[in-house]
């Protein structure tokens, strides 16, 4: 507020200042002649109060100017600045992270070549190349294993839907046995002619599909691992229909080993 009471009076104290002498009567005989230099003099004040009004107009610009400049000027060093500390903080971090990656690297490397140093000792032993047999006698021979009689496992299982494969309907039949299996096959019958997509089950299993040749509503599953099949573990066998309709399954047993051909055996 002061400095704009300031301006104004730059502005106008010169103005003021020139007009004070149109009130001053002439005390000479050249009136006219007086009244031109009063006339003169009043020019001059307003030229100079124009000369000072541009020119504090230009300070102000100039100094609105040199404002948002400096303001600019200190944004970018703040961003530069940020940006350095940034920079320098994630390259510390990452150079740490480098360092002890490089060093379990090292590690593994090192171990690594142990490791291959003992899998060569063991390679050339004389147990692995038979050049000098070891005789092995079991002292304490394991239990008799557990019965794997077909006929005395029983098998409960589920059906479900499953998820459509092809544009094709499937069926999941959850199952388990209450006894060791020693030949783990299974047949189902369907509602329609059907076949065997998949088969597993929980832990380490192979499977894989069986078919009837002669009957193409039937679908089954043979398991290479585990044997036997332990009780009481869940098992799944997946089968699709071939026409892509959904599909049901009437019947879910175990295969007696008589109905499968020796090389499945």
């Amino acid at each position: 507020m002061l400095d704009q009471i300031l301006s104004w009076m730059v502005i106008f104290m010169p103005f003021a200042i020139s007009i004070v002498p149109i009130f001053i009567p002439a005390r000479h005989e050249d009136e006219k002649a007086h009244m031109r230099w009063r006339w003169i003099l009043v020019a001059f004040g307003v030229l100079f109060s124009i000369l000072a009004w541009w020119q504090q107009s230009r300070s102000i610009r100039a100094a609105a100017k040199d404002r948002q400049l400096a303001i600019m000027e200190t944004s970018k060093q703040v961003a530069a600045e940020t940006s350095r500390q940034v920079t320098k903080a994630v390259t510390e971090q990452y150079s740490e992270l480098i360092a002890d990656q490089k060093s379990k690297i090292s590690d593994l490397q090192t171990q690594l070549a142990a490791q291959g140093r003992d899998v060569s000792v063991i390679k050339g032993s004389n147990i692995v190349t038979g050049k000098n047999p070891m005789k092995v006698e079991v002292i304490n021979p394991s239990p008799n294993p557990p019965s794997v009689d077909t006929q005395s496992v029983n098998l409960t299982w589920t059906q479900e839907r499953g998820s459509i494969s092809d544009g094709k309907e499937t069926v999941r039949v959850t199952f388990r046995v209450d006894g060791y299996l020693k030949l783990p096959a299974f047949m189902a019958i369907c509602d329609k002619p059907c076949k065997t997509l998949s088969a597993a089950g929980i832990g380490m299993t192979q499977a894989g599909p069986l078919a009837s040749t002669v009957q193409h509503n039937v679908a089954g599953a043979l398991y290479m691992l585990p044997r036997p099949m332990p009780p009481g573990i869940d098992y799944f066998v997946n089968i699709i229909s071939v026409d892509g309709s959904p599909i049901k399954v009437n019947m879910f047993r175990i295969l007696k080993e008589s109905e499968l051909p020796p090389e499945l055996k």
